[in-house]
């Protein structure tokens, strides 16, 4: 059995160079929920259960793109052994397709601003039990940008009518 797996030394070498990237990334993403643990652990019992609450929808979006793209790079692998690459474009745009209205609509459903997409009472972190300050609506920092636009550039008059 373990024949098969030895192969010469340039093989592994350019497995490791292929798949260390892929892994150091999946190390970094699934380790976001306990650097956030870390981090708000130092705040209080209930910013850490809102935090512990709300990275299950995080993780629960990572395993639907995972297991989406996993899918997809089966279909590519078999249209791309039949050498159909119409069949490759429509596999990876449909994916895509998924992928943004999967993403859309968490966003829709943690959305936190001051305009509220879906008919919810109150902010998720809120309802997950953190004690936040709802953040000011983007309008009113428009304002203040364009305030400061203004007293840095006033109108100057000009000759040319």
């Amino acid at each position: 059995m373990f024949q098969a797996l030895k192969r010469d030394k340039a093989f592994y070498s350019y497995l490791v160079r292929l798949t260390a990237p892929i892994a150091l990334q999946n190390l970094i993403t699934f380790s976001l929920g306990l650097i956030d643990t870390l981090m708000v652990s130092q705040l209080g019992n209930n910013e850490m259960a809102a935090v512990t609450a709300a990275n299950v929808p995080v993780f629960l979006l990572i395993s639907i793109v995972f297991g989406v793209q996993s899918g997809v790079g089966i279909l590519i692998s078999q249209y791309w052994g039949k050498k159909d690459l119409p069949s490759i474009s429509r596999a990876i745009g449909v994916a895509a397709g998924l992928g943004v209205s999967v993403l859309s609509a968490f966003s829709l459903a943690g959305y936190e601003g001051q305009v509220r997409v879906l008919p919810l009472a109150e902010p998720l972190s809120r309802r997950l039990g953190a004690a936040v300050k709802t953040p000011p609506p983007a309008n009113s920092a428009a304002r203040h940008f364009l305030a400061f636009l203004k007293r840095q550039y006033p109108d100057k008059p000009t000759d040319n009518p």
